[in-house]
């Protein structure tokens, strides 16, 4: 089901897990929060926030585009696949989009699961997954002019 999730975000949801792409800011604290379920023992999550000096040049913003049904689906797959491969409850990704400044959040992903090293191994596998594979491209702005940001893993 595709809608308005947690205040602004749009996307996809299953019983607490939430898929979204996003121009709002999401608040950490509250994702988190809906990921807690009795069965589950941890929740890991990872938060990826916009670099203020990337090559000693200072960023003044970040302009991040995306395909955004298409991202949908693959945040989606990545899930169900995390879920499958390490036997995890409740999965949230949120990527944002639009310009962003330093600082600010851009990425955030988290696993429930009933055990730690579960949820420790299925947030390093969505996050180094989704960097490969969702259509997300990201543009620098610094005094020195702009540059398009060819992704790390």
């Amino acid at each position: 089901m595709v809608g308005r999730l947690l205040d602004g975000l749009s996307g996809k949801r299953g019983e607490q897990d939430v898929i979204a792409v996003t121009k709002d800011d999401f608040s950490v604290e509250q994702l988190i929060r809906k990921m807690k379920r009795p069965e589950s023992g941890a929740v890991v999550s990872f938060l990826g926030t916009v670099k203020g000096i990337v090559d000693e040049s200072k960023i003044d913003s970040l302009t991040v585009e995306s395909y955004e049904d298409m991202a949908l689906k693959k945040m989606t797959d990545l899930r169900d696949e995390a879920m499958k491969r390490f036997g995890v409850a409740d999965v949230t990704i949120v990527h944002r989009v639009g310009t962003l400044k330093p600082t600010d959040n851009i990425v955030f992903v988290a696993v429930s699961s009933s055990h730690r090293q579960q949820a420790f191994e299925a947030c390093h596998w969505i996050i180094d997954e989704l960097k490969k594979s969702v259509p997300f491209w990201k543009k620098e702005h610094t005094q020195a002019g702009d540059r398009w940001v060819k992704e790390e893993s």
